[in-house]
């Protein structure tokens, strides 16, 4: 929030001061016309302050008629090459401009989804010109002066408040109370199926909080149109006879990419950066690249760039001047888009490199490091989450203080559960018992739920053999009461809680009481809720586990293939929830003697781990073992236990159960 300006101050203070003094009479007034000019003098001094706070909340942001827009480049449509100095295309109509025109007309939160360069801004602008060219136009430049942009919001009924990629802004409570006006906001597509609540069974206590502030907000939205990167038969006609020379070369390739991925020359600029002469040039943009990998979506102001920069470059390297590799990754290709695009006050990787490397992000030490002290608390808990899937777990102890120094106690929690969930779990019970003593008076009724329930998934049973049930029972039942009574019985978090009751039971020695527990909360959930709600695959997942101790793996194997077989059938699910189903299946065809059949399925959770997790996580290097013990029962694991041990001592330390594990293993095969 943007503090008063100190013109502001003045300004009020002297009009509070005038009108204080008149009301004690040591101002001195005769009667006649002198009381009405000094009151007239304090209702110009309050209308000064109030033009100067208004003027101040502006300059953050776009404020127009809708009908004087003219610009769609500054409004985030990705440019294309210049013809007849215009870099804009016509637009094509998309299959969608209707039901989106639609939405506009009836008001509320409208979403358009996509990839990047799908064409979702400009779908965006051309039917909000269309349909409401008389509203007021209000974007916040920055994810900062989102407040002040709904403050305006909320006094200009008849306004549209833009919101391009949204994900920017999930993390603003304010969002949760909109305006009533309209609301138009774009999103990439896989920042928004990663808000789903199908994945939350694969999620910590701690990502689940995250995904419901971010849902919060979704919940909100009245219209969502979901817009494919391909365009269909019918735009591919209508594309066709335009005489666009832009567009008519774009077809050429729409066999392979979208119109608009064309025209933006996303896989040229990917193509431009990969095939680099410029070693200073491609540097910066990895630097650039890596930080929104790391989790940080804000423009990168020069100096920090520059500083970056050089952890990418090796000593053999023979780089040219600064200005010049800046020049070259900010040159927009064919003047459409540019690998560094400018934004605010720095600049921005283009999504479409971001995009097409995010399957395999290999991130400096010194880049995690560089970007903690440059970042704002608010902004490091996703930073953390990234850094975990990296390894840097030191990084995630470094946040965690820094966040909680700040006082954001519930996104303390979740840099405490994303290290417990890497494999710190007793330095995350600490730090959860820490913020469990600090929250009370501090966080509501819920929060401090969920941050309980935190504690028992930490300092209890996770997986078979870790954790003190003993200890975490107690508190879990609590817990699960508690959630009861605060969000009612049949409630899915409540539900939830009571499965992880059953976890703590089955750990301190009772599994038949855990399955009897488990089955029940199954039945429930699913007359409640359906067989496919997050809450009832938890149960299925809890039932099938407890049955494995209580009837043994040639029972369970069946009911973890069949909870396998229904993610399969699903439109889309987490791929972590996929892992610990092919890894609990493994284990149970390993320990019924099916050894082969188990090798595969582990090969194949095991790769479905590193692309969750990435390859130095906790679990990836746990479901490598489980994978590596089956190659064990049927031959010699060989230089793989070697690998795998190294590893481990890397990542998780030499005294960690895991890695105790794993070079038990090696150290059994003579590697």
């Amino acid at each position: 929030m943007q503090r008063p300006s100190v013109v502001t101050i003045v300004l009020l203070a002297a009009a509070l001061a005038l009108a204080g003094n008149m009301a004690t009479n040591t101002v001195q007034v005769s009667s006649g016309w002198w009381p009405y000019a000094i009151w007239g003098v304090v209702a110009l001094l309050v209308i000064a302050t109030i033009a100067v706070e208004v003027n101040r909340a502006r300059d953050a942001l776009d404020v127009t008629r809708v009908s004087r827009l003219t610009d769609p480049i500054k409004l985030g449509v990705h440019p294309a090459a210049s013809v007849s100095s215009s870099r804009v295309p016509p637009f094509i109509a998309r299959d969608r401009l209707p039901d989106l025109e639609n939405a506009l007309r009836t008001g509320g939160f409208v979403l358009v989804v996509g990839d990047s360069t799908a064409g979702k801004t400009r779908l965006a602008y051309e039917a909000m010109r269309r349909v409401l060219p008389r509203h007021l136009f209000i974007r916040p430049r920055t994810p900062d002066a989102l407040p002040a942009a709904l403050a305006l919001a909320k006094r200009k009924r008849r306004s549209v408040l833009w919101l391009d990629d949204l994900e920017r802004y999930l993390g603003f409570h304010g969002l949760a109370e909109l305006p009533r006006c309209v609301v138009l906001a774009t999103m990439r597509t896989h920042e928004r199926d990663d808000l789903s609540h199908r994945h939350d069974p694969a999620r910590s206590a701690g990502e689940r909080q995250s995904a419901r502030v971010g849902r919060d907000v979704l919940n909100l939205v009245t219209v969502e149109i979901r817009l494919d990167r391909m365009w269909s038969q019918d735009e591919l006609a209508l594309a066709g006879a335009s005489d666009d020379s832009r567009i008519t070369q774009a077809l050429a390739s729409a066999d392979k990419h979208g119109i608009a991925e064309s025209m933006a020359a996303g896989p040229q600029l990917l193509r431009e950066w990969q095939d680099a002469r410029d070693v200073r040039g491609a540097a910066i943009v990895a630097a650039a690249v890596d930080v929104r990998l790391a989790g940080y979506h804000r423009p990168l102001p020069l100096d920090f760039l520059r500083s970056l920069h050089t952890s990418y470059l090796d000593a053999a390297d023979r780089p040219g001047s600064w200005e010049a590799a800046l020049q070259w990754a900010a040159q927009p290709l064919h003047g459409t888009s540019s690998l560094l695009e400018p934004s605010g006050d720095g600049f921005l990787a283009f999504d479409y490199l971001v995009d097409a490397t995010a399957q395999s992000p290999a991130i400096p030490t010194a880049t995690w490091e560089a970007l903690i002290e440059h970042a704002a608390p608010a902004d490091l808990v996703e930073i953390a989450w990234q850094a975990s899937y990296s390894g840097q777990l030191d990084q995630v102890e470094r946040v965690f203080d820094l966040v909680l120094d700040a006082g954001l106690v519930m996104g303390a929690m979740e840099v405490a559960t994303c290290l417990g969930d890497a494999g710190r779990t007793e330095r995350a019970v600490t730090m959860l018992e820490q913020l469990v003593d600090r929250a009370e008076g501090v966080v509501s009724a819920e929060e401090l739920l969920v941050l309980r329930g935190n504690l028992v998934w930490e300092m209890g049973q996770k997986v078979d053999g870790e954790g003190d049930p003993v200890r975490a029972l107690a508190l879990a039942g609590q817990v699960a009461d508690d959630c009861a009574a605060l969000l009612g019985a049949e409630h899915p978090d409540t539900l939830a809680a009571r499965l992880t009751l059953a976890r703590q039971l089955g750990g301190a020695g009772q599994p038949g009481e855990a399955l009897l527990l488990a089955t029940g909360v199954g039945i429930t959930a699913a007359a409640l809720h359906g067989a496919d709600h997050w809450v009832t695959r938890r149960s299925r997942f809890e039932v099938a586990s407890w049955t494995w101790t209580v009837h043994g793996a040639a029972t369970a194997a069946p009911l973890f293939l069949a909870l396998a077989q229904q993610l399969g059938s699903l439109p889309a699910v987490r791929v972590s929830e996929f892992v610990d189903v092919l890894w609990n299946l493994g284990g149970t065809l390993l320990e019924a003697g099916d050894a082969a059949e188990a090798v595969s399925v582990l090969a194949d959770a095991a790769d479905q781990a590193a692309l969750a997790f990435g390859n130095q996580h906790e679990r990836t290097l746990r479901v490598r073992l489980s994978h590596l013990e089956a190659v064990a029962a049927t031959g010699d694991p060989g230089e793989l236990a070697a690998s795998l041990a190294a590893d481990c001592v890397a990542a998780l330390g030499p005294d960690h159960p895991t890695t105790v594990d794993a070079l038990r293993l090696s150290t059994r095969h003579g590697a």
